[in-house]
């Protein structure tokens, strides 16, 4: 992981992190998926955003992601309006005001 400045969204403990280290391929325990999938929607419903650890995905992507997910935080909140989701695609940023609005509570059994 990059090294978190002073004031970064993760030195802050602003963003929730999530650990997938638990979850192997083919051997999900049902118990497992359950909780990773409250912490995600609480995380998401709360926060609007989330950071997954353990996950295997190389560390030169994550690196990329990081530089522009702080930058996008830190863009004033109409300058985030630029890239509102206005139709059903899912592809673009939904502010935690508009997703709380429009909550969906979680299956019992995902």
């Amino acid at each position: 992981m990059p090294a978190l400045g002073a004031d970064s969204l993760l030195s802050l403990c602003q963003v929730p992190i999530i650990d997938l280290g638990h979850m192997d391929v083919g051997c999900y325990q049902r118990s497992c998926v359950k909780r990773v999938a409250t912490q995600m929607h609480k995380s998401l419903a709360d926060k609007g955003i989330a950071m997954l650890v353990n996950h295997g995905i190389p560390e030169q992507k994550l690196r990329e992601v990081y530089k522009y997910m702080n930058k996008f935080c830190c863009l004033s909140e109409k300058h985030k309006e630029d890239f509102l989701n206005q139709h059903a695609q899912n592809t673009q940023y939904i502010s935690p005001e508009h997703h709380k609005s429009q909550s969906v509570p979680l299956p019992a059994n995902p």
